[in-house]
């Protein structure tokens, strides 16, 4: 946050070039520079989701988890660690009515649900739980703010 401290020059303030002042030769060493550590940046990102989803891919080895999953009709295919960690998440929803919980467990089914903002009306669309003839039904609450 901007304060008296970090708002004083700095000794290496005069070191600084604006890029106005820089050649293009220049600039584009430096631009090089910022997308090879973007591309690298991105790499990682992906990599790590990879291993995440890789994770939640694994089969359920926990015999008690696995006896969960199977009272709940579960078959053995999907009984994966991202169906059991579904399932620790609509079980704390029943139990304590968490609204971050419900809200986590709806985009994972749904997706997310924006609200759209027209004229002054505030717009929140939601997709109701019921699956008529292949089509989602589609309750829409109009409100004033």
């Amino acid at each position: 946050m901007a304060n008296e401290q970090n708002l004083k020059p700095r000794n290496n303030a005069k070191n600084l070039v604006p890029n106005s002042e820089r050649t293009p030769s220049e600039l584009r060493a430096i631009t090089q520079k910022g997308g090879i550590a973007s591309g690298k940046a991105r790499r990682e990102k992906r990599d790590r989701q990879e291993q995440v989803l890789m994770i939640l891919d694994l089969a359920v080895k926990n015999p008690e988890i696995m006896e969960k999953l199977n009272k709940l009709g579960v078959e053995g295919g999907k009984r994966t660690i991202e169906t059991a960690m579904d399932v620790s998440v609509i079980n704390r929803v029943l139990e304590t009515g968490d609204p971050t919980a419900y809200k986590a467990i709806k985009e994972e089914a749904y997706g997310k649900v924006r609200d759209k903002t027209d004229g002054g009306f505030n717009l929140n669309l939601s997709i109701d739980s019921a699956h008529f003839g292949g089509e989602y039904v589609v309750d829409s609450e109009v409100s004033d703010e």
